[in-house]
């Protein structure tokens, strides 16, 4: 199991977590999914706990396609 993601979304997760004074947090790795025709990527889901045993539901952070040599191609 092997999944791409841009490193600022994920800088960017760390950082809404962090703010929300987020301590723990389960990622889910989610397979591409088919729905309803449309084509679901991969991605990681971020369900973090709240501490008074509750969860909080963020967003996913979905799989990107990058070829090895991507700076090349500017």
């Amino acid at each position: 199991m092997e999944i791409t993601v841009k490193i600022t979304d994920l800088k960017n997760m760390v950082d809404q977590l962090i703010e929300d004074k987020i301590e723990y947090v389960d990622i889910t790795y989610l397979e591409e999914d088919e729905c309803d025709g449309d084509i679901l990527p991969s991605s990681l889901h971020f369900d973090a706990y709240d501490g008074y045993g509750g969860g909080i539901d963020y967003d996913s952070i979905e799989h990107v396609k990058v070829d090895a040599d991507y700076k090349n191609h500017d």
